[in-house]
């Protein structure tokens, strides 16, 4: 239920996913975001939902790049 409801985790596991294991050797706290690896890593969909933060951000990456990524949005709330 919980993964049902929130998205957070999956874009923070998915940005630093291929840091941790140098960010855990370095700091020698091998610990460090487990807890949000285990539910990130919760669910049939898993690696799904995952992929698709990190292909969010590949892509805001790539527009920030070109300086075209926009800073708001144009169109009105609600």
């Amino acid at each position: 239920m919980f993964n049902s409801a929130n998205t957070e985790h999956f874009g923070l596991y998915a940005k630093l996913r291929a840091f941790l294991p140098e960010i855990r050797a370095t700091t020698k706290y091998s610990e460090y975001l487990v807890n949000v690896e285990q539910v990130a890593m919760t669910g049939e969909d898993a690696e799904a939902r995952i992929a698709t933060f990190a292909r969010y951000m590949d892509r805001q990456r790539t527009l920030a790049l070109e300086g075209k990524q926009r800073a708001t949005y144009d169109a009105p709330l609600g």
